[in-house]
């Protein structure tokens, strides 16, 4: 077994400031926090899988955009798209069994 912090940033060390401030969207407005959720899934099979998401809404890093682009960028995710009008990866909704879910 290898600790995750081992293989994501290998021999780098952060520093304490550094991992204080992971939580928080590089470049969003009034220290603007990534939304985390982490549980369990079951899936139709009965199979319980953990499951976890992490997402940032377009408009809490994008914001020095012209309003109106940002405006059409989320509008065109949510009903053109389909898709969550940010960046997110992982799914509280759906196990992907390692396939990975990225939006």
């Amino acid at each position: 077994m290898v600790a995750v912090k081992d293989t994501v940033f290998g021999a780098k060390k952060l520093s304490v400031d550094q991992v204080r401030e992971l939580p928080y969207i590089p470049y969003g407005e009034n220290q603007a926090k990534y939304i985390l959720a982490a549980g369990n899934l079951m899936t139709g099979a009965g199979v319980n899988v953990p499951v976890f998401e992490c997402k940032a809404p377009f408009k809490m890093f994008l914001a020095d955009l012209d309003r109106q682009q940002l405006i059409n960028l989320i509008d065109e995710q949510i009903n053109v798209m389909s898709k969550y009008p940010g960046i997110k990866v992982g799914s509280m909704t759906e196990a992907t069994n390692d396939a990975g879910n990225w939006e």
